[in-house]
């Protein structure tokens, strides 16, 4: 076995660096937000309050305070920028090894081992969401520990779960799998009338949650992140009539499964494993509180936030194929869907590439006009918090609010109220912090109406970077 750990450890390096060649040798990620986690951790590392946002709470917008955790321990030793690829990197080949020797464990066979290792290794946008710069690869790998971990109700060593009160504070929907799992695990331990097993795992799971809470109030000042709430706000999703909540909810549910092509399959295998109880009710309530409150949020990203179930496709397969009546087919069956599984490869990496290269050639190229071309006494808009935070000194207000307090606390009583585009929301914010500029990614200015609502609210909006004529991101100068 020993031996055999060599072949994910070799499979993920490759991969890990020929990603980093498609980011042409420095590390570029795919989505802004990458960038706040980076304007966090810079100041984590400096030793610095909040300097560039304005009306922030301490360490505001930070999603998963472990993720962030992570990447500021191995920034104090290197950039930020690598130590968030670094990060990403570990993640996945730590994901693949766990794939690979729980495989190997579960069918006896090398063949269908690698096979299953190399279909989790490219499926859908899993290589995108291992190094968007955020929290998504390394929710994929801690998922998979725990099903892995507590696949027969009980671990093996009670150490165990110390790792389930970690969960939640990588992305909050894991409260609910914790929860989950901490429940069948108690049923378990009293079916079996082992009540001193369950008091040791009871104070094991206190312990760590304790230790994590205090953590989470020293980095935050709070224990849940604000995120949620301020996205729920500014994207206005809870109070459209159901049966369109319904309709957008079951798109973003079949889009992602399409992406992820053969391996969706695993959906349907894991209901014949010891994990259906698991994967019901944690798919059912994820998939309520976001019809409820988000239902469009699960078409984000390349489906982001339902890579939460990545792990239980993948070990739905495994068990699956570990099954009595099917472990003599593994290595053929595993065989096929390798081969099917890698049809859509190719056009996935060209999605991939096309994303790195508008982070360079949209998000880079608007940070620096701002850092070069706007005082860093002017208040600036934006909507996208992310990278301009990392090279400008200019006073910034995130509409959205993730930054931002008084954004969230607005979008609550107009955006929310009035269930979409409210001019008076951005009208108050410009006017509150005396905005000079306004950066705005066009689609999202399009969707949401907001140089038009400046403008209604009696708002002179200009178009200011005239030399970028064409780009993706635009800057105004606005004034009233």
């Amino acid at each position: 076995m020993k031996n055999k750990i060599v072949i994910p450890m070799v499979l993920g390096g490759i991969i890990c660096i020929y990603v980093l060649y498609l980011m042409g040798w420095t590390p570029v990620y795919t989505l802004d937000d990458a960038y706040i986690v980076q304007h966090s951790v810079n100041n984590f590392v400096n030793f610095k309050s909040e300097s560039v946002f304005l009306d922030s709470a301490k360490n505001s917008g930070l999603t998963s305070i472990v993720h962030v955790g992570l990447i500021t321990l191995i920034a104090f030793v290197f950039d930020t920028n690598w130590s968030q690829f670094l990060i990403a990197s570990l993640s996945y080949i730590l994901f693949l090894v766990a794939i690979f020797l729980y495989s190997f464990k579960s069918t006896k066979n090398i063949v269908t081992s690698f096979c299953l290792t190399l279909l989790a290794a490219v499926s859908g946008y899993v290589i995108e969401q291992f190094f968007n710069g955020l929290e998504t690869g390394l929710l994929i790998f801690l998922v998979t520990i725990s099903l892995i971990l507590f696949r027969n109700g009980v671990p093996q060593q009670k150490l165990a779960f110390a790792l389930l009160p970690v969960l939640p504070f990588v992305r909050p929907e894991l409260s609910f799998l914790s929860a989950i799992i901490c429940v069948r695990a108690a049923f378990f331990y009293f079916k079996n009338n082992q009540k001193s097993e369950f008091s040791r795992a009871f104070f094991i799971l206190v312990i760590a949650s304790a230790m994590v809470a205090i953590y989470a109030i020293i980095l935050t000042g709070n224990i849940l992140p604000n995120t949620a709430g301020a996205k729920s706000y500014f994207f206005a999703e809870s109070c459209k009539q159901l049966d369109e909540k319904i309709r957008v909810l079951n798109s973003g549910i079949g889009r992602f499964l399409s992406s992820l092509g053969v391996l969706s399959l695993g959906f349907i295998a894991i209901l014949f494993t010891r994990l259906r109880f698991v994967f019901l009710t944690f798919i059912s309530i994820f998939y309520i509180l976001y019809l409820l409150e988000f239902s469009g949020g699960i078409h984000h990203n390349n489906y982001r936030y339902q890579y939460v179930f990545y792990a239980f496709a993948i070990i739905g397969l495994i068990d699956f194929l570990s099954l009595n009546l099917v472990a003599k087919y593994s290595k053929y069956l595993s065989l096929l869907m390798l081969v099917l599984g890698l049809y859509s490869v190719p056009k996935n990496i060209h999605n991939l590439n096309t994303s790195i290269q508008f982070t360079q050639n949209e998000n880079f190229t608007v940070g620096e006009w701002v850092k070069e071309n706007i005082s860093k006494n002017d208040v600036i808009l934006i909507h996208d918090a992310g990278y301009i935070s990392t090279v400008t000194n200019s006073k910034l207000v995130d509409i959205v609010g993730l930054k931002t307090s008084y954004s969230a606390q607005v979008n609550k009583v107009t955006r929310l109220v009035n269930c979409g585009n409210d001019p008076r929301a951005i009208d108050a914010i410009a006017t509150k912090f005396n905005a000079k500029y306004f950066v705005v990614f066009g689609m999202w200015d399009d969707i949401f109406q907001l140089t038009n609502s400046l403008k209604v609210m009696g708002w002179k909006v200009e178009v200011a970077d005239k030399s970028r004529d064409g780009a993706a991101y635009r800057v105004y100068k606005i004034s009233k």
